[in-house]
């Protein structure tokens, strides 16, 4: 990537970093009575439509998308095992009904627009991944995109936070997540031309295809799949139990299912009534994880599909242990020369939404700070100060930290809850803890321009 793509990355993830530091300060967004109504169901499965800002619609950008088809062909060429695993990808995505491929007396079709594509490596303990992503953001020849003519739609997700603080809240819990969820959502056919793709084919010529799904990288993508599943919830609410309506409502986070209960046999009935309710959809839950052994039990012998392997499990983006303790992901190694650029990205890429390492984090932040007040430029080697170098070897050992996951006491009688909040002339922060144990904290830098 280039420089100024690298840029805007670090940007992105920066803000990324800031929102999730953000507390909920409204309740979530309804689903435009539009959408409802043109949502439909046939086959078992929902098929939805773009979220169109208006009228004008992209224009044909094949041209383009075929020299961005061009220069991955050159990249998949010198790498024949990647070359290999994108093919096969995309053969699955055939057999599945993912994709299909345009009609020969549809090729010259103008009102179409092309997604380039390229692969995306990621490597587990186990196994290599490889899948496409799609660039929705790619121009045409007037210089717009599909997703400038797209709108992102309403919110509807739950805060993080609020998921993860309920999850610490209960005896017994579990995760799971929606297989290929966006994929799952059927795409109405006259939407489908706006979403083609090329892939080549060794010495033969292009082809074309086109999703018959949603397809994960446009702007409206995160909304189709929320509207769809809360759409689905209120057709059916008679059909399932309130709990698990209540839970699939406020506890699943786009395709992540964090969840829990009072007891083994109540999660148990909760895993299976939801994974009977989203299959009526064409949603399967799967790689179900718990830490209590009479639940996995109890999902084992049910038949439902458990996570494959032993060990640690990602709960929206925190690390659940095996005995039962959440961590945080630790920060890559420091470079051996430190900048504005390197030391942002170093903070931004904490994963905290619950501020367990807060104590840690602010001290970065205010120093980040510091550098932004000092208009220190982007790539200057920095003399860092030791409170920063200390605060970044903390980050470097986050991982061996470990919070309990489940924080009240097992005991008869009222539960005590203790809010805690400060302030100085840096910082200023605030701090729930419930039974003597850490169930959520945040913090903020101060403002630079004091109130008076």
């Amino acid at each position: 990537p280039s420089s100024s793509e690298t840029h805007a990355a670090l940007l992105e993830q920066l803000k990324s970093f800031w929102e999730i530091e953000e507390c909920p300060d409204s309740p979530q967004d309804s689903i435009p009575e539009e959408f409802t109504k043109s949502l439909r169901y046939e086959a078992g499965r929902y098929w939805a439509p773009l979220l169109w800002r208006d009228e004008k619609r992209p224009a044909n950008n094949f041209r383009q998308a075929l020299v961005r088809l061009e220069s991955l062909s050159k990249r998949l060429d010198k790498d024949p095992v990647l070359k290999t695993q994108y093919e096969q990808t995309f053969e699955e995505y055939k057999e599945l009904g993912i994709v299909e491929e345009v009609p020969l007396d549809e090729y010259r079709k103008t009102d179409a627009f092309y997604l380039p594509h390229h692969p995306v490596i990621k490597a587990t303990a186990t196994k290599t991944k490889v899948r496409p992503v799609f660039d929705g953001g790619a121009k045409d020849p007037s210089g717009g995109a599909l997703n400038d003519r797209l709108l992102p739609g309403p919110n509807l997700l739950p805060h993080i936070a609020e998921i993860l603080s309920r999850f610490r809240l209960r005896p017994v819990a579990f995760t799971a997540d929606i297989q290929k969820a966006f994929l799952q959502v059927g795409l109405q056919k006259e939407e489908r031309d706006f979403c083609r793709f090329l892939l080549p084919k060794n010495s033969e010529p292009v082809k074309t295809y086109r999703f018959t799904r949603v397809c994960f990288g446009l702007t409206c993508s995160m909304f189709l799949l929320a509207a769809t599943i809360l759409s689905h919830l209120s057709f059916n609410a008679s059909q399932g139990r309130p709990t698990t309506i209540n839970a699939l409502r406020n506890d699943l986070y786009v395709d992540d299912f964090v969840t829990g209960g009072g007891t083994p046999q109540e999660c148990w009935e909760l895993a299976s009534d939801s994974v009977r309710l989203l299959g009526q959809a064409g949603l399967p839950l799967c790689q179900f994880f718990t830490t209590d052994k009479e639940l996995r039990d109890l999902m084992k012998d049910g038949g439902l599909p458990l996570a494959p392997g032993s060990g640690s499990q990602k709960a929206l983006g925190l690390i659940w242990n095996e005995d039962d303790t959440l961590s945080i992901r630790a920060i890559p190694d420091l470079p051996p020369v430190l900048s504005k650029r390197t030391v942002t990205s170093l903070i931004a890429s904490v994963f905290d939404p619950l501020g367990l390492a807060s104590p840690i984090t602010i001290t970065t932040k205010i120093q980040l700070q510091k550098m932004w007040k000092d208009q220190i430029s982007w790539d200057k080697p920095l003399t860092p100060e030791p409170v920063l170098l200390e605060a970044l070897k903390s980050l470097r050992e986050l991982q061996g930290l470990r919070f309990p996951r489940y924080v009240l006491q097992d005991k008869v009688g009222p539960h005590t809850l203790d809010v805690f909040c400060d302030a100085s002339q840096e910082a200023y922060a605030a701090c729930i803890y419930v039974d003597g144990q850490l169930l959520i904290a945040k913090t903020r830098v101060a403002p630079l321009k004091t109130i008076t």
